[in-house]
């Protein structure tokens, strides 16, 4: 086979099971040597189980044709670590038909990293691609670990024995099961990969500095001020010490290996610290330095060249542009932030770098502990993605804030992002809004606000415009119970602020709620306006009542201060409390705490409804807030409260309806007429093109019995449905009224591609105008059973056939006799398929979306 059709796309890295990375490829003749030194290194135990028979050296025919595949018929993917060959995967079709015959075999060092199902996955991915949908196995029945990995892949297996050989067959449709096994496999090394990075044991900061305000002076200063609780290794060659620390002049002059390397150096320099670092065998690195992709064209192509070089080497990396990272529970401070980051409950991951700084600082000010942070500056590798992986399962993680700026993998994130959602709240600022969207989308074009929009509504992420409703919001979700339905009670003293808040529950999606049981105690209709002179005990009795009430879900309190008196107030603060006032008790101030401290209590006292409140920016009043336990979030305008307690109840709302059974699709095998197209380099398919291969795909394309006649009689719906696979965004379903009402307003509903039976049942039901096939005027009640069966397969199109990248179905006709395909169009890929659309692969370096 030509060299030209080595699928260099097909290049890709991957994390194995105990978090380190290990590059995948496919084979190719010059690896004849890696071969044979992988064979020589094989115990004679692994050798027989592969080969069936003692085999010290390979022939020389026999390795000839191991290396030379055509890439279609015959394929192999080795697994490169370090500079060896250490596994390799292989199929050889059976002419004639769609099955072939896999085997492989990974060295004895590495066996239980999970490298047989990485093989297994990538190779049954690419073996798709070439129209093979069935693999067939040989191997000994003692050999217990080839049988795990089949196994444990998930596949539907069917097995037979025969004098002491087990021959497995399987079907490389994923199944709900296999999808699950790869998820958790992906979940769990994507996990140990950040862990490495986020929970280290030591760790070095190569460029560690004496020189003042320096990015390493920075660095290290923050490193001590936080108490580590592992040890840190100042690298700089040319100091003994820094700040009264033993220096080291290089990473392999260490007394040992570090887990960690933070590179702090000039952008030129980063390469060679990151080869020491290979030496030292370090599982994770931080790049602060900037310079590359943050610069420059040829400074994006260093960037690609030390990623690669960290990643084949089992290394993953943080960066480069990175502002730091920081576990305070561990003592680990290693950013540039001129604050001390307290502990907490939130896990920070920030692109931008000077930016995520700033978000430090305000989420501080804001008194948000954090149980990790992250800025992972030009995003070369880790992203966003992985550290959700991480975070889901995190303990000391009770809330993930993030700021993108791209999704990075967005199946990946659609993936993940759904499963920490339904487990704790994601918020997330995403930027780069376009203000130049057209008005009308051409066909498989996508509006990336919309994308973006429908991404993060189906995976219950909480999307905000700005960093101040971020934080606003993270201490309501932090310090609050989720509310159980969206009726509120308002409890104020004043005749202004109820009606201001009562305006705004409607546009937050909540209600006001029409008191039962609280009524007679608190002695007015919803919203309460407590008299001026109104006790702290009279403000909690009255909230306690409420909160008491089954018809209040959530209460929001208004204070504003209206107390005139004497520092001989009974309700006068002491001291202690008083601290930045100057010494002088403010009557208005101590009434307003001790309000505060009375509400806290009400709100403790029940811990079951959210509680949130205005009382403007008084001294003294969030530590009263606070006094009970419980904290109750203060904000300085009464329409804040409303709005933060509405996305409470939106992601409440999210996630307390029926997640649906995973869809489970049907296989799809490519049709030949598609396989010809392609190879023809054609990418618009319409016409008869698209209905032959419409048809080889199962979708319905001739009228069912008497649908013409309802057609004729205007008894018929006439619908769009349009698969649009984005790059950049993934894949998404677009759906409207075909016609008339297409052409005079457009109206259309985009959402990501389902992955489950009721996010099939949302999309039909998001169509606008798709009420009318419930019955209006001479039109009849119409089943829409066709239609979420069409919506089903596009599902495992999108998920199967990777080479279409759009498909348009206009207009369907509905009808009470089922649906039919007027017409269709296709638009296929211009790009070769990548690995990480298809298998657990990570980004290729660099790349950023």
């Amino acid at each position: 086979m030509p060299a030209s059709r080595y699928p260099t796309s097909w290049e890709s890295d991957t994390i194995l099971s105990d978090g380190r990375t290990v590059h995948l490829r496919p084979i190719r003749p010059d690896d004849a040597a890696g071969i044979t030194e992988l064979h020589a290194r094989l115990s004679p135990a692994t050798v027989y189980y592969r080969f069936f028979t003692p085999m010290p050296q390979l022939s020389e025919s026999m390795l000839n044709r191991f290396v030379n595949v055509d890439y279609q018929d015959r394929m192999a993917f080795v697994a490169d670590y370090r500079g060896s060959l250490i596994a390799v995967a292989r199929y050889d079709r059976i002419p004639g038909n769609p099955v072939a015959e896999v085997a492989f075999l990974v060295d004895d060092a590495h066996q239980g990293r999970g490298l047989g199902s990485i093989m297994l996955e990538q190779l049954a991915a690419f073996a798709k691609t070439n129209g093979i949908t069935r693999f067939v196995a040989d191997t000994l029945a003692d050999n217990t670990r080839m049988l795990k990995v089949f196994r444990d892949a998930g596949y539907q297996l069917i097995r037979h024995t025969e004098e002491g050989v087990v021959q497995v067959r399987f079907d490389l449709t994923p199944t709900q099961q296999s999808r699950d096994m790869m998820a958790a496999r992906e979940h769990r090394a994507t996990a140990r990969s950040i862990e490495a990075i986020l929970r280290p044991n030591s760790l070095a900061l190569v460029g560690a500095s004496r020189v003042p305000g320096s990015v390493g002076d920075l660095v290290f200063a923050n490193l001590l001020e936080g108490s580590f609780s592992g040890t840190i290794y100042p690298v700089n060659s040319e100091a003994v010490s820094i700040r009264g620390v033993r220096c080291y002049p290089t990473l392999e002059a260490l007394p040992e290996p570090v887990d960690l390397v933070i590179i702090a150096v000039n952008a030129k320099d980063v390469l060679h610290v990151i080869e020491d670092a290979v030496a030292i065998k370090a599982k994770g690195i931080v790049i602060i330095s900037a310079g590359f992709s943050d610069t420059s064209r040829d400074g994006a192509a260093v960037e690609r060249q030390l990623v690669a070089l960290a990643r084949r080497n089992g290394i993953r990396v943080v960066g480069p542009n990175s502002m730091g990272i920081a576990t305070p529970a561990l003592g680990l401070q290693a950013t540039l932030a001129p604050v001390t980051i307290q502990q907490g409950g939130a896990g920070v991951h920030a692109q931008s770098g000077p930016l995520s700084l700033a978000i430090l600082a305000e989420i501080q000010r804001a008194e948000i502990g954090v149980s990790g942070f992250v800025s992972s500056g030009n995003k070369a590798d880790i992203s966003g993605n992985d550290l959700l992986a991480f975070w889901e399962d995190d303990p000391m993680t009770d809330i993930v804030l993030l700021y993108m700026e791209g999704f990075g993998n967005p199946r990946s994130f659609a993936r993940i992002a759904r499963r920490v959602s339904l487990a704790k709240p994601v918020l997330a600022v995403k930027s780069r809004r376009r203000r130049d969207a057209p008005a009308s989308l051409a066909f498989g074009e996508l509006d990336y606000d919309g994308a973006v929009e429908a991404l993060m509504r189906q995976t219950g992420v909480i999307r905000l415009d700005t960093l101040e409703q971020l934080i606003q919001l993270t201490r309501a979700f932090l310090d609050q119970p989720l509310p159980n339905g969206n009726r509120v009670a308002i409890l104020t003293n004043t005749g202004g602020t109820g009606p201001l808040v009562a305006d705004a529950l409607t546009p937050a999606g909540l209600e006001l709620a029409t008191l039962t049981s609280s009524k007679a105690i608190v002695g007015a209709d919803n919203p309460i306006e407590l008299d001026p002179s109104a006790t702290p005990a009279q403000w909690g009795e009255r909230l306690a009542a409420l909160l008491a009430d089954e018809a209040v879900d959530a209460a929001i309190v208004c204070y504003i201060p209206t107390v005139v008196g004497s520092t001989s107030d009974p309700r006068t603060l002491a001291p202690p409390t008083e601290r930045g006032l100057s010494g002088y008790p403010n009557p208005a101030i101590n009434s307003a705490a001790h309000v505060a401290e009375a509400i806290a209590n009400a709100a403790s006292n029940q811990n079951i409804k959210p509680v949130l409140a205005n009382f403007l920016a008084l001294p003294g009043v969030p530590a009263a807030l606070s006094s009970h336990g419980q904290k109750i979030p203060s904000y300085s305008f009464p329409e804040s409260a409303a709005i933060a307690l509405g996305r409470m109840a939106e992601y409440a709302r999210w996630r307390s309806r029926p997640s649906g059974e995973s869809l489970k699709t049907e296989p799809i095998a490519m049709p030949n007429d598609l396989t010809a197209i392609i190879e023809s380099g054609q990418r618009m398919v319409e016409g008869r093109q698209a209905r032959d291969i419409a048809i080889a795909l199962g979708l319905p394309m001739t009228a069912p019995s008497g649908a013409r006649r309802e057609e004729l009689e205007g008894r018929s719906v006439l619908l769009r449905i349009e698969l649009i696979h984005d790059s950049r965004y993934g894949p998404f379903l677009r759906g409207s009224l075909s016609g008339v009402a297409f052409d005079l307003f457009g109206a259309t509903s985009l959402r990501a591609l389902p992955q489950t039976n009721q996010d099939v049942d949302e999309f039909i039901a998001s169509i606008p105008g798709i009420t009318i096939t419930d019955g209006y005027q001479k039109l009849p009640v119409i089943d829409r059973t066709p239609l979420i069966a069409l919506t089903k397969t596009l599902v495992g199109i999108a998920d199967q056939l990777y080479t279409i990248n759009a498909m348009l179905l206009d207009p369907i006709s509905l009808t009470t006799k089922g649906l039919y395909l007027r017409g269709v169009r296709l638009l296929l890929r211009d790009s070769p398929l990548e690995p990480q659309m298809v298998t657990r692969s990570l980004r290729a370096p660099g790349s950023i979306h």
